[in-house]
């Protein structure tokens, strides 16, 4: 197997990881699927050469897993703000490299301080500019995984609305 095939197998079995944690919807579940996929990526990425993303997914990993202990913490999500902020200063390269950086911030404030719906919308918006930055560094699973994300994750969103509107009728009967 070349190189190539087994960077993007990589990238492919990560996807399919974090395609399948949107679909859950258990947090907690939701949140552990997700963290083996960023670690997964973290390794794709930095195969890659994408050291913006491969650092994003790494910390991004840590971030998912405190945030089932520590989900409103303030303090916590905070640091995890500053070292995104900190380690996007050091890996800077090219002006791309914000995106993944924005996006790791954004997914922070959805994972500590939002559930249910509203995380699901948050990490949403944060799949846009990773979509743009695998399609600049033809990371087919990252792409794949955005689309996903993308059509499952509001799915899942209005799956959640029914169920609250299926709550709500039958307390009102």
């Amino acid at each position: 197997m070349s190189d190539t095939v087994f960077i993007q197998v990589v990238g492919i079995i990560a996807s399919a990881l974090v395609i399948t944690a949107f679909s859950h919807r258990c947090d907690k579940r939701l949140k552990i699927i997700m963290l083996t996929g960023a670690m997964l990526f973290s390794c794709h990425f930095y195969f890659l050469g994408a050291y913006a993303a491969m650092v994003v997914n790494f910390i991004n990993s840590f971030r998912i897993g405190l945030s089932i202990k520590f989900h409103n913490s303030n303090v916590v999500m905070a640091c995890f703000i500053l070292i995104y902020l900190a380690v996007g200063l050091l890996v800077y390269e090219r002006p791309v490299d914000v995106l993944p950086i924005f996006s790791g911030c954004l997914g922070t404030f959805s994972m500590y301080k939002l559930s249910g719906i509203r995380l699901r919308l948050f990490l949403l918006v944060g799949s846009g500019p990773w979509l743009i930055y695998n399609t600049i560094f033809q990371s087919i699973g990252g792409i794949i995984t955005e689309l996903f994300i993308q059509a499952t994750n509001t799915v899942t969103i209005f799956r959640l609305l029914k169920d609250k509107k299926v709550r709500t009728n039958d307390q009102d009967t």
